[in-house]
Formats: C-alpha cells, structure tokens, sequence
C-alpha cells in the first residue's frame, strides 16, 4: 500500500469531517409509492424529518469512508492476506478525538477510520489507543508531549492522527465574551500555529516512521 496516498486519503477525509456535506442517495430497495406513502402518513412529522436526517447523515459518512479506504482492485491484487499485521492507531487530541457528540456512538472518526481500515486484508486487526480529551488546547498537548507522557504510546503506533483548535479558540472567548475583537484570535492563531508545528516535531521526534494524520481549527 502506497503509505502517501494512504495519509492524502486519510487528510481528506479528515477535512470533510469538518464541513457540511449533503449526499443524496438512491434506495434501492424503496417500498411501492402507494404503501410508502401509508406508512409516512401514519407517522408523525416531527418523527418523519428526525429519521429521514438519520438516513442521511448515515449515508453521508458511510460513502465518504467506502470512497476512500475501501481497496481498489490494483490494491488487492498487491496484497499478500496471509502477511496480514494487526495495527496499531493511536489518537491524539480534544473532545472530537475522543468521540464526544457522536450521536450513533461510534466513537467519533476515530471508531469509523479503524472500521474503514479493516477493508485492507492486508490489516488483520486494528488496535485504537484513543487519548483525547475533552476541553484539551494545544498548549496541554505539547506540554504533555515534551514530558514524554506519550513516549511509549508513540513508539507502538504506526499510524497516529491529532486534531486540536477548538478548545484554544474558546480560551479567547472565555477571556473577553462582552468585548471580542479580531486583534486577539489574530494573536494567538499565531501562538497556536508555533504550538501545533512543535507537538507535530516533538511526535516526529519520538516516531518519525509512522503515518501521522493531523487536522486543527483556527
């Protein structure tokens, strides 16, 4: 497997993560017209709109990860199902790291990215060492990097993804939530930028060999 397409593919998907995407989706095993239209009028409309969003979202995530992480045919072609190697994912970030809001409770990207990576043969398991962390900023994280908090984590990974912003944009708001002005996220987006770039050097530092997915916000 190419390891830059892999991480190109994984970035992507990472991105659209972050934006508002609407898929329409054929369903191929719709019911007749007439006794569709029997079972939506006996179902309140409230109800109606909340499964018809669920569908959505549902397919939405489920072709944006078969797009990107089911193999091609050339893929499996080059693969060898017996040398299939169980990997080890560890995720490094905030709250959407860790999966809060997820209302299907399958823990965030990080629970469909190891569902989507078992498409591989060439992957016989996924190992996931999840340590976000609700509230973190990247200022926590990079401490917590150069203390070698993460030194042994980091050394059994062999793919790492790292999303962070959030929780630092919010530190500005909290400071000054009468008075914001643009002059103080242009300040520390700069801080931050300085931040993120040491925590991708420090992990690189400690695991250089490992595919290293990040996404940040700001």
């Amino acid at each position: 497997m190419d390891i830059w397409r892999f991480m190109l593919s994984c970035l992507t998907v990472l991105v659209l993560s972050g934006c508002a995407i609407s898929i329409d989706e054929p369903n191929p095993q719709a019911e007749p017209e007439g006794e569709q239209a029997g079972t939506e009028q006996d179902m309140p409309q409230d109800e109606q709109q909340t499964e018809d969003e669920e569908k959505a979202s549902k397919n939405m995530l489920t072709q944006i990860f078969e797009h990107f992480f089911e193999p091609s045919a050339e893929d499996l072609s080059q693969i060898d199902e017996e040398q299939a190697k169980q990997l080890h994912y560890l995720a490094l970030g905030d709250s959407l790291t860790d999966g809060v809001g997820d209302e299907y409770s399958q823990d965030g990207y990080v629970g469909r990215l190891a569902d989507s990576l078992l498409a591989w043969p060439s992957i016989s398991d996924v190992e996931v060492d999840n340590r976000g962390k609700r509230g973190r900023r990247s200022d926590q994280l990079l401490k917590l990097v150069k203390k070698g908090h993460y030194d042994e984590e980091l050394q059994e990974a062999q793919l790492i993804s790292l999303t962070m912003g959030g929780n630092d944009v919010m530190k500005v708001v909290r400071q000054d939530l009468f008075n914001l002005k643009r002059d103080a996220f242009d300040k520390e987006l700069l801080a931050y930028k300085e931040r993120y770039s040491k925590i991708v050097e420090g992990i690189r530092a400690k695991k250089s060999d490992s595919a290293l997915i990040t996404h940040w916000f700001l």
